[in-house]
């Protein structure tokens, strides 16, 4: 081969390679923008003026369509339905933007794949009662009986609903940013709750932002653990060592790979949990160390300690000291710890003899004008609680120390 066609095959070869790079980097962009631009998908169904779908309205007694949206007055439980499969894609979240005036226990229905149409999963989901429009997120996708294909899809209203539903809007989110919100989840963190001292739920996956800002709200989660996918990837290792194995000298590589597996799937869990439990004494510096007294808040005993320790010098000078709480697990174990050697009694039939008064979150606790504190909500109804005295230490209305001579 001569040097002209070498250096001519090799020019060929490089402006190929160029080509190809540029072209797999287009086509990669051309990708991202697509995802980019398809980010969030929502398909709404608006209720101001129209009905978007055809529906069937069911034993509701009134079901109108009005300018501010689907207005429905109902005595008797019934449901409004749309059926021949109306959605139009995939859907991961149900968004309910809806107005009642008293908390309203609905629900959705939809046909499961396989199903009659009389068998229909139901999804419960509470609208607050508010004067305005509040938007209410039911996570579907994290139900197995989940199927946007449905044949039939419902909202059920119980008896005595007086509810307008101004839009529904059904969200799904591409592949890419569904990774996304998987990685973003393992980051997130619990909060210090009672539990926490025995166990910590770890790390959960979710796949969408309404899911992961709902992440430990309920009890318990409905995102799985992400030590599910761990176990996953150790199995597919595991596997794929043990046929990497059968050939002798590939033994001690195969053997290598899981445990290095092993290692890493290990230290990420354990910087993953090492960082929660920092993120509890962080909380723990933002909330009560740092700020003042009387705006501390300890965990799940809020401010507590704070409301306490106002009242704590003027306790100390009392040997006998009342409590009046509506839980006392809650109260009554901080007290007798602050308020040690004195002594705390929280049964009414013990009460007697006490000049020290600790009254927290009572509305129903309250001075008269004779200086005598009472129980109940006016004069007549209410009873004397203790004998003349004046409150020596006021948090607000509910929260205060009464003390008698």
């Amino acid at each position: 081969m001569t040097p002209k066609i070498w250096m001519w095959q090799a020019s060929v070869t490089c402006t190929l390679r160029a080509v190809s790079i540029r072209l797999i980097t287009g086509l990669f962009s051309l990708f991202l923008l697509a995802q980019t631009a398809h980010a969030e998908e929502i398909t709404p169904w608006s209720f101001t003026g129209n009905m978007p779908k055809d529906a069937r309205v069911i034993q509701l007694t009134s079901a109108q369509i009005t300018r501010s949206g689907l207005a429905i007055n109902t005595q008797s439980d019934g449901f409004i339905v749309w059926s021949l499969k109306p959605l139009d894609g995939p859907v991961d979240v149900i968004t309910v933007r809806a107005r009642t005036n008293r908390t309203t226990k609905a629900s959705m229905l939809w046909q499961p794949v396989g199903g009659t149409p009389d068998q229909l999963v139901q999804l419960y989901f509470e609208i607050p009662g508010t004067s305005a429009f509040e938007d209410v997120d039911i996570i579907v996708s994290g139900y197995p009986q989940w199927d946007w294909k449905t044949e039939q899809f419902a909202i059920a209203l119980p008896a005595g609903s007086d509810v307008i539903i101004e839009e529904l809007q059904f969200r799904h989110w591409p592949l890419y940013e569904r990774i996304g919100e998987r990685w973003k989840s393992f980051w997130t963190f619990d909060t210090f709750r009672p539990y926490s001292i025995n166990f910590l739920w770890g790390p959960l996956i979710s796949s969408n932002s309404p899911a992961r800002d709902l992440l430990y709200a309920t009890l318990p989660p409905t995102s799985p653990s992400v030590t599910r996918y761990f176990y996953v990837v150790l199995a597919i290792v595991a596997i794929g060592a043990l046929v990497a194995s059968l050939k002798p000298w590939r033994r001690q590589k195969a053997f290598g790979w899981f445990l290095a597996v092993f290692v890493l799937i290990w230290l990420i869990f354990d910087i993953r949990m090492g960082a929660e439990i920092l993120s509890y004494a962080v909380r723990d510096v933002q909330t009560y160390v740092l700020p003042k007294p009387a705006k501390k808040e300890l965990r799940n005993f809020r401010d507590i300690y704070a409301r306490i320790d106002a009242m704590l010098p003027t306790l100390q000078e009392h040997d006998k000291i009342a409590l009046l709480v509506p839980v006392r697990e809650v109260y009554e174990p901080v007290l007798r710890y602050e308020a040690y050697p004195h002594v705390v009694v929280t049964d009414p039939a013990a009460m007697s003899g006490a000049t020290a008064w600790v009254v927290m979150d009572r509305a129903d606790m309250w001075v008269d004008d004779s200086g005598h504190l009472r129980q109940g909500n006016d004069t007549v109804t209410s009873r004397v609680v203790t004998g003349v005295g004046h409150v020596a230490v006021k948090i607000d209305e509910n929260n205060f120390l009464f003390v008698t001579p």
